[in-house]
C-alpha cells in the first residue's frame, strides 16, 4: 500500500536521493508552484543512499531537480498520468511558474529518471513477463470502454482502424503473431473518437504491414519499451513515439480522429487538482489498522507509510499563481497564432520604427481610440502602455507579421475581457499601405478562433466608426452582426460563439 516515488536534486555535479511513501499520485501539484517550494518539499522527504532506488513496479513517480542545468524532469500524478492533454496543459501552465527552466515528463518513468543522473538503468528495470493473454481486435463491448486505438496499413489501398480495450503491452508483445488473428470485420475505414467516448485513449499503435513498420504512442510512463518491442518484433522498425498521439493520426492521414481539446474544461479539471486538498493516506492507513485489530486481526505497518510529508502552500499565494500562470499561458498562445499570410506575435520596442509608420497617419488614427504618434519617444511609451496592460490580464495585445517579409502591418487585440461573463471586445489597426488586401479579415479569424476555442468565450463585440466601413465588411465577412449604434454613434458589433450551446 502507498504511491512510492524516488526525488534527486542535484547540486555541484552530484545528486542527493530521496524516497517518499506517499507523494507519487500527488507529486505534480507538490512540484507545480516553482523551484523553491519544490526544493523545499523534496528535502522534508526521507534522505536515502543508492540502495534506496526503486525499480519500475514500484516507482509510481518520481522527479530529478538539476539546480545546474535547471532542469525538471518528472512523472507521477493520478489523472495526468494516463491523460495526454490534461498533461500536455499542465506542464504548460508549469513553465510559467518555472521561469528560465526546461520541464520535461519522464517517458520512461524511474529508468528516465536513472538514466539522467548516470545511475544504471538496468538496476530499476524489473524482469518482465510476456503477455499470455489472448488478444483480438475486436471492439469493446461498449463504447465508453475504449482504451487504445489500432490501425493497419494492410497495403497502400487498404487501411482499418481498430478501437480496442486492454492494455497496449497485450496487443504488442504478440509480435508479428498479432496480425495473424486480425479480423477485418472489426475494423472501421474512419474513426471519428469524440462519438465513441468523452474518454482520451491512453494509447494506440500503427502497424504498416508492407514495410514492416510499428508506430507506438503510449501515455503511461513505459520503460524500456522499445528494445522489449524489437525483441518480439524481429526485423521490423519500431518507432516509439511518446505520447504523441497526433502522429497516429498523421499515420491514417486523418480518417482517425482523437476528442476535439476543450482547453477551459481542462483547465477547470486542473484548477480543482492544483487547489484542492487531499486527504491524508496515513490517516486512512491508522484508521484501516484499528479496524483490523479491533476484529482481532495483527497488523503491521511499515514505519515509511505513517511519513507523509507535505509543503503546503498558503491557498491565497497558489490561487494567485495558478491565475498568473494561466494568464501567461494564454498570452503565449495569442502571441503565436498563425495564419495563411499572418502571424501573431509579443510587441516589442524593437517594433516602435514600424508601428510609428502608420500610428502617426492622420488617416489611420481617426479610425481608432489610439492617440495620434509623432516620434519614437511617443511610440515606445505606447508601447509600454500596452504591456503594462497586458501584464494585468484584461488586454491582450500583438503585432501582426507579415510572414512572407516579417514586417510589422499591424496590431491586433482583445480586451475588455470579462471572464464571468465570457465576454471580450476585438481590435484591429493597420498600416494604410495593406488595406483592402484581405489581411483584417484573415486576422480577425485568426483571434475570433481563439476567443472561440481556446478561451471558450461566449461573445465578441467590435466598435467602428461609422465612416469606416471597410473595417465593417471585415467583420460582417467573420460573421459579426450589428448589435447596436451606441450614444457617440459609434457601431458595435457582435459575434456569439456557435459551438457554445
Amino acid at each position: 500500500m502507498g504511491q512510492r516515488a524516488n526525488l534527486l536534486i542535484v547540486r555541484n555535479q552530484s545528486y542527493t536521493l530521496y524516497y517518499s511513501h506517499w507523494c507519487a499520485y500527488t507529486l505534480p501539484v507538490s512540484l507545480f508552484w516553482g523551484e523553491q517550494y519544490a526544493i523545499r518539499f523534496i528535502e522534508l522527504q526521507k534522505r536515502v543512499d543508492e540502495s534506496g532506488w526503486l525499480d519500475d513496479k514500484w516507482a509510481e513517480g518520481g522527479a530529478v531537480l538539476d539546480l545546474e542545468r535547471r532542469v525538471l524532469l518528472f512523472y507521477g500524478g493520478e489523472d495526468i498520468l494516463y491523460d495526454v492533454p490534461l498533461r500536455n496543459v499542465l506542464l504548460g501552465l508549469m513553465k510559467n511558474n518555472w521561469p528560465g527552466w526546461e520541464i520535461r515528463w519522464a517517458h520512461e518513468g524511474i529508468a528516465d529518471l536513472a538514466a539522467y543522473v548516470g545511475y544504471p538503468t538496468d538496476k530499476v528495470l524489473s524482469v518482465r513477463e510476456a503477455s499470455r493473454h489472448e488478444v483480438s481486435l475486436a471492439p469493446p463491448e461498449e463504447k465508453k470502454w475504449v482504451d487504445l486505438v489500432a490501425s493497419v496499413a494492410f497495403s497502400e489501398q487498404e487501411l482499418l482502424i481498430f478501437p480496442l480495450e486492454g492494455e497496449l503491452e497485450n496487443f504488442l508483445t504478440r509480435g508479428p503473431r498479432l496480425l495473424d488473428g486480425i479480423e477485418k470485420s472489426y475494423g472501421l475505414s474512419s474513426l471519428d473518437l469524440k462519438e465513441w467516448s468523452d474518454r482520451f485513449p491512453v494509447g494506440g499503435f500503427h502497424i504498416d504491414v508492407k514495410g514492416e513498420k510499428l508506430q507506438v504512442w503510449h501515455a503511461e510512463p513505459d520503460p524500456a519499451l522499445t528494445p522489449r518491442l524489437k525483441a518480439v518484433w524481429p526485423g521490423w522498425e519500431i518507432i516509439n513515439q511518446r505520447n504523441s498521439y497526433e502522429s497516429q493520426a498523421a499515420c491514417t492521414y486523418g480518417r482517425l480522429q482523437f476528442q476535439e481539446l476543450n482547453q477551459p474544461e481542462l483547465l477547470a479539471q486542473l484548477k480543482t487538482m492544483l487547489l484542492s486538498e487531499p486527504a491524508s493516506p496515513v490517516e486512512t492507513l491508522v484508521r484501516f489498522a484499528e479496524k483490523e485489530e479491533a476484529a482481532g486481526k495483527r497488523v503491521e505497518i511499515n514505519p515509511d507509510a505513517l511519513q507523509d510529508q507535505r509543503y503546503e502552500l498558503p491557498k491565497q499565494l497558489k490561487e494567485e499563481l495558478l491565475i498568473k500562470a494561466i494568464m501567461n499561458m494564454n498570452k503565449n498562445l495569442f502571441h503565436s497564432l498563425e495564419g495563411t499570410r499572418l502571424q501573431l506575435r509579443t510587441i516589442t520596442m524593437d517594433d516602435a520604427a514600424e508601428m510609428l509608420a502608420y500610428l502617426s497617419d492622420g488617416e489611420v488614427s481617426r479610425f481608432i481610440g489610439w492617440r495620434l504618434m509623432h516620434t519614437m519617444e511617443d511610440t515606445r511609451g505606447h508601447i509600454g502602455a500596452l504591456l503594462a496592460r497586458e501584464e494585468a490580464g484584461t488586454h491582450l495585445y500583438a503585432a501582426v507579421v507579415l510572414k512572407a517579409t516579417g514586417a510589422v502591418i499591424g496590431n491586433a487585440m482583445l480586451f475588455n475581457m470579462d471572464d464571468e461573463a465570457g465576454h471580450a471586445e476585438i481590435g484591429y489597426v493597420f498600416d494604410k499601405g495593406y488595406w483592402a488586401q484581405g489581411y483584417g479579415t484573415e486576422c480577425v479569424a485568426l483571434v475570433d478562433n481563439f476567443a472561440f476555442g481556446t478561451l471558450q468565450l461566449r461573445k465578441l463585440y467590435a466598435c467602428v466608426n461609422p465612416a469606416n466601413l471597410p473595417s465593417a465588411r471585415i467583420l460582417e465577412k467573420n460573421g459579426y452582426t450589428l448589435d447596436e449604434v451606441l450614444s457617440d454613434g459609434s457601431l458595435r458589433y457582435q459575434k456569439e460563439n456557435g459551438l457554445i450551446v
